[in-house]
């Protein structure tokens, strides 16, 4: 299945888009019980035995995803629910944004900054308060976007 997410430029500062966290359930949202995690951690996509990946970036607004279609075994109805976010193009590579695929047996990030998914093994962002402040005053837009219902087949 492919995903994309991107972000109209207009009159603002250029923008460049990560999705943050993406679940796989019956219902649309991210409280359900039954819900599959399949974009984690700031932007950890898959796992050791998952092909999902983040695509190569063609440009800054625009991030492009493959997710298998049996990950979301045995659903077979589903919504998806990601919570996406903007930042200016200038916003540095972090642990909180990034975009990062296990790719030939190891983490590695949209863009080349492979030292990010390091943390995505486990788990990421366990950060002081104060880099969290610094960290989310980068972001200039978030929405929680939902899709579906989808038919899998």
């Amino acid at each position: 299945m492919n995903f994309e997410v991107s972000v109209m430029q207009s009159t603002h500062a250029p923008l460049k888009v990560f999705v943050d966290h993406c679940v796989a359930a019956r219902m649309p949202g991210f409280t359900h019980d039954s819900k599959q995690e399949f974009i984690r951690s700031h932007g950890c996509l898959g796992g050791r035995y998952s092909p999902s990946r983040f695509m190569p970036l063609s440009q800054p607004e625009t991030l492009q995803f493959q997710v298998v279609a049996s990950s979301f075994h045995p659903l077979k109805m589903l919504f998806v629910s990601c919570y996406v976010k903007a930042v200016p193009t200038s916003t540095p590579t972090t642990i909180e944004h990034k975009a990062c695929s296990f790719t030939d047996g190891r983490w590695r990030a949209v863009g080349g900054k492979d030292h990010f998914c390091s943390c995505c093994a486990s788990t990421c962002g366990m950060r002081k308060a104060r880099s969290l402040d610094s960290s989310e005053k980068d972001v200039k837009w978030d929405a929680e976007l939902i899709v579906g219902p989808l038919i899998i087949q």
